[in-house]
């Protein structure tokens, strides 16, 4: 992520060669120019050479490729010795700034064709270099990347790079967004050094938008507890066992209590790791970075699930949050078995439409976390494995494919024993499908209701409808595919609207409980909002639009964009016909640029003369990350400081300052 500080032998290499090329060489000045990129391919060696080395040749980049400064070289790029590449930097950024930030412009414009994580570790080096040693702003990217990917191999790549740089970092001095990053990158790929978690300032578990990006993949270990020391041993010797997000070694906070030493601290754990204890610890409490949480006591040598820590439950009631999955596909194999070489069984056709359905139903907050179907057959000999587990315990619906496969396999009958343990029999949770005409159906099934997919044909012999093959012609699958579809996203939604107020993701001084406020605000009023912001913030407004509807019932009106072909004259006409339908303006700024966001402030002033006289009052806002400086305000306008990876909070504090007038007159 940063460079690391130069070496010694860095430093008398540097000394060496300016002292024998000097700062006139045609060859250092080349160096100079080059030192802040990532690493140099032939491309933007070439590039550079031609734009700021005036009469020079080819010679000079077959100099520079083979020089003493070069520590990697293959046949596509070399790099630089980075404490070398760092002190020459920092010499032309001191010395020469226009020099610099020209070098700078042209090598992110040779650089574009990189991916995202190379150029977000370059553009970490330029600002350090220009003494912008906040980098926040590139973890917020970062962040908002990890939660927007669908792809989950792409999102451990994102925590394979940041737990590869940021220990180079002093995380002490960054914000919440590098605790959260190393935090997921630990959860997600494992972690064998107990140092590096205790650089972060954070001890509490990623929030639960992160936490749902985590593998699916979990796993187990056993703990022994025993004066002094705590034993972890291989799943399944001892009964007291901790399912944990990620592969092992596992990140755990460790806190003792009723000692004198009673700090909480993380450690990694895996199978034949001994950890050292106070003499007096006879209880522990235990935290993964998920959030869930146990204790262990020495007495029995039994763990259970404990009460709240710094305001945190780990709980499987009905809150949405602790969830990864929409639905639970309960199926026999037998029944997904596909007639045709390379062809989709019954039920991948059935689930794959009905993901698609309910992606229609539900907005996307709801709609990403999906529907979890075992395709790789991961039960095994030892009836419910893991994996399975797992998803069935983190989804918030079960769908049984009643047939008669369903009926005759163990692993089904645990898969149902397992939900109905965990919601009970009366949650609403369960909608079961009647694939096959079937009866005996267990109790629990009996009295719900059932989505037939079999019908009798003209000599009263049952058929599935869509087998062996899909029939589009028969329309009663679609129609009743529909209506569950319908049926489960009410369910859903009444989860969601279910939900318990969640502690805020950066608190920063201890609210009371008379003035918290809650995730849901609903001002009274119709109220009707312009966002606009710079164009590096584009996906950002949108999500901030998205949160304001979704979440708080709040109208809003996106501009037209300069680049989208129209003339300007266009564009300003849109801006005012909006604005007169509006009573707040909301500018949202991270990356910007902020002499754009600015400009768009100076033309809302301008419009507001021009709005008719019936319009309403029009109020003005501006959603700032924390600690950033914005160097324009208007009197009267509102500013937003907010957090997390869409500045959800940004939302959240219009729609409290919307509801305020209406609660005074109430």
């Amino acid at each position: 992520m940063s460079w690391a500080s130069p070496t010694q032998t860095e430093r008398n290499l540097f000394e060496k060669l300016r002292e024998g090329w000097g700062n006139t060489n045609p060859l250092y000045r080349l160096v100079r120019c080059l030192s802040p990129a990532l690493r140099i391919e032939p491309r933007l060696l070439r590039n550079l050479r031609l734009r700021l080395v005036a009469n020079s040749d080819s010679t000079l980049e077959h100099a520079l490729w083979f020089s003493p400064l070069i520590a990697t070289r293959n046949r596509r790029a070399v790099t630089f010795f980075p404490g070398c590449a760092r002190l020459l930097a920092d010499e032309l950024a001191d010395k020469e700034p226009e020099a610099y930030h020209d070098s700078v412009r042209l090598i992110s414009k040779n650089t574009r064709h990189w991916s995202s994580l190379e150029i977000l570790e370059q553009e970490s080096r330029f600002r350090e270099n220009e003494r912008k040693v906040d980098v926040n702003r590139e973890f917020r990217s970062l962040l908002r990347k990890v939660v927007q990917e669908p792809d989950s191999e792409k999102r451990l790549d994102y925590a394979r790079w940041t737990k590869g740089g940021l220990p180079k970092l002093d995380i002490s001095t960054l914000g919440p967004e590098a605790d959260w990053l190393f935090q997921y990158a630990t959860a997600a790929l494992g972690n064998t050094s107990d140092g590096l978690l205790r650089k972060s300032k954070d001890v509490r578990p990623i929030p639960d938008w992160l936490a749902q990006k985590l593998p699916a993949k979990s796993s187990r270990v056993g703990l022994r507890l025993y004066p002094g020391i705590l034993e972890c041993v291989e799943a399944g010797i001892c009964e007291q066992e901790l399912e944990l997000p990620g592969p092992l070694p596992a990140t755990l906070r460790l806190s003792c209590q009723g000692t004198s030493v009673n700090e909480a601290q993380w450690i990694s754990v895996w199978p034949g790791k001994k950890i050292a204890l106070p003499s007096n610890c006879r209880s522990l409490t235990l935290q993964a970075l998920n959030g869930s949480h146990w204790e262990l006591r020495v007495k029995g040598n039994t763990i259970k699930e404990g009460p709240s820590i710094d305001g945190y439950r780990y709980t499987s009631d009905s809150s949405i949050g602790n969830y990864r999955y929409n639905a639970f596909i309960s199926y026999a194999w037998r029944d997904n078995l596909s007639l045709e070489e390379n062809g989709k069984g019954w039920v991948s056709v059935f689930v794959d439409r009905l993901g698609k359905l309910l992606e229609r139903e539900l907005p996307r907050a709801l709609s990403q976390d999906g529907i979890w179907l075992d395709y790789e057959q991961m039960r095994g000999s030892d009836r419910i494995g893991n994996t399975v587990r797992e998803a069935l315990q983190q989804s918030r619906l079960l769908v049984p494919i009643l047939s008669k496969g369903w009926l005759d396999s163990p692993w089904c009958q645990d898969e149902l024993r397992i939900f109905l343990h965990q919601h009970g029999p009366n949650s609403g949770r369960i909608f079961p499908i009647w694939m096959d005409s079937v009866e005996d159906l267990p109790e629990p099934l009996d009295d719900l209701l059932k989505y037939q997919f079999w019908y009798q044909d003209e000599a009263k012999q049952p058929r599935i409808r869509w087998f062996p093959e899909p029939d589009p012609t028969d329309r009663d699958y679609s129609r009743i595919q529909q209506d569950l579809a319908r049926d489960m996203a009410k369910r859903l939604w009444a989860l969601a609207d279910a939900k318990a107020p969640q502690p805020s993701d950066v608190p920063e001084e201890p609210v009371a409980a008379t003035d918290a406020i809650t995730d849901h605000i609903r001002p009274k009023g119709k109220h009707r909002v312009f966002i606009n912001g710079g164009d590096d913030d584009w996906e950002l407004i949108q999500a901030v639009a998205e949160h304001l509807y979704e979440d708080h019932g709040v109208g809003y009106f996106l501009p037209l964009r300069q680049n989208s072909g129209l003339k300007s004259s266009e564009v300003i006409r849109d801006l005012r016909d909006k604005l007169s339908l509006c009573n707040n303006v909301l500018l949202v700024y991270d990356q910007g640029p902020e002499h754009q966001v600015q400009r768009h402030i100076t033309e809302i002033l301008r419009a507001i003369p021009r709005r008719l006289k019936s319009a309403p009052p029009l109020d003005i806002s501006l959603c700032i990350p924390h600690g950033t400086n914005f160097g324009f305000k208007p009197p009267g306008m509102r500013i937003f400081e907010c957090s997390g990876p869409e500045l959800a909070d940004c939302a959240r504090q219009l729609a409290a300052a919307l509801a305020q007038p209406a609660e005074a007159s109430a």
